[in-house]
């Protein structure tokens, strides 16, 4: 009954069904909404976009676009691209994949030796080499963390002579 005059039940207990009409109104269906716009394909001119991604890999931009950000250059889908010109679209991928692999591996290498020539120096001060230490001389100390950071600290600790 509360549900139709559109109160709560305690209202209709405490007899507070005040100006029903005004409540029905407040509680009507809300208006149909419009309608969703239309959802019109990307057209794709495969000639000119294999044109564009050949120049795109022969160019030696660093560091090299994403596959989606080329389809976003050029105003294609990321799917058009892969669908279209699948050969093209992998090597773009792989140029891509293969320097964000390079960086990982150049950082890695770099925390490698921060920890390492922090961990060498702590020894010679006659200090252990414990990660708090070890953090508080390098320039990332989450970097200690990380799988790199505690196989560099455990490396070094053992060619110390440190018991790990």
């Amino acid at each position: 009954m509360s549900s139709r005059l559109g109160i709560s039940p305690l209202q209709l207990v405490y007899d507070q069904v005040g100006d029903v009409e005004r409540a029905a109104e407040y509680n009507a269906a809300p208006e149909a909404r419009p309608a969703r716009p239309l959802r019109v394909p990307t057209s794709i001119n495969p000639d000119a976009v294999r044109r564009v991604l050949e120049a795109i890999l022969a160019s030696g931009e660093v560091p090299p676009p994403s596959l989606r950000e080329v389809a976003e250059r050029i105003g294609q889908t990321y799917a058009n691209l892969r669908h279209h010109l699948p050969e093209l679209a992998h090597l773009v991928s792989a140029r891509y994949r293969g320097y964000q692999e390079a960086q990982g591996a150049r950082t890695r290498a770099r925390v490698r030796e921060e920890i390492r020539r922090a961990a060498i120096d702590l020894h010679r001060q006659g200090h252990y080499p414990s990660n708090n230490r070890i953090a508080d001389l390098i320039s990332n100390p989450s970097a200690l963390r990380s799988r790199t950071g505690q196989s560099a600290r455990n490396e070094v600790l053992h060619d110390l002579g440190w018991r790990s």
